[in-house]
């Protein structure tokens, strides 16, 4: 069974947590997932996923979603964008740090978003960059749970992810 498949289509009759269950079931034997809620005009850090694939789904809204080429060794200069496309609800899209990195936006001003994403394997960390300089930082993952309480990475005390 298709990861992208369950996530596009069976997801209209299941619920995001059964939809995760059908596919630990299936397909992922080992990965993690999270819901980001995007309030209005909200943006994440350009960043990459750690070897690690990730598949969103677009459970509430509209996410603009952009790709950029790896930056330089040195990180010297403007990063090149690969391209840009906006998710509608119930569209699903897929990433891992070969296809390069990117950033997710709500850019509607009166509108939420709210997404899925399943990352296999999970991971603790990941590099977000400048998009000016090119730049790295190595940042530790902030989640939290479903009744707001923000988790304990295993590998450190949780920093912002900014």
């Amino acid at each position: 069974m298709h990861v992208l498949y369950v996530m596009e289509f069976h997801s209209k009759v299941l619920s995001p947590y059964n939809m995760l269950c059908l596919l630990s079931c299936t397909e992922i034997k080992y990965a993690d997932h999270t819901e980001f809620g995007y309030s209005f005009y909200i943006y994440s850090s350009i960043h990459d996923h750690t070897d690690s694939h990730c598949f969103m789904k677009i459970l509430q809204g509209n996410l603009k979603e952009t790709l950029f080429e790896w930056p330089g060794k040195k990180g010297n200069g403007e990063m090149t964008k690969k391209s840009e496309r906006v998710l509608r609800e119930n569209q699903c899209a897929y990433i891992n740090d070969s296809i390069g990195l990117h950033r997710v936006e709500n850019i509607s001003h009166t509108e939420p978003a709210v997404s899925l994403h399943l990352y296999s394997p999970p991971f603790d960390t990941c590099n977000t960059f400048d998009q000016r300089t090119g730049h790295k930082h190595k940042v530790t993952m902030t989640f939290y749970s479903q009744f707001g309480e923000r988790t304990v990475c295993a590998t450190g005390v949780p920093q912002e992810n900014n």
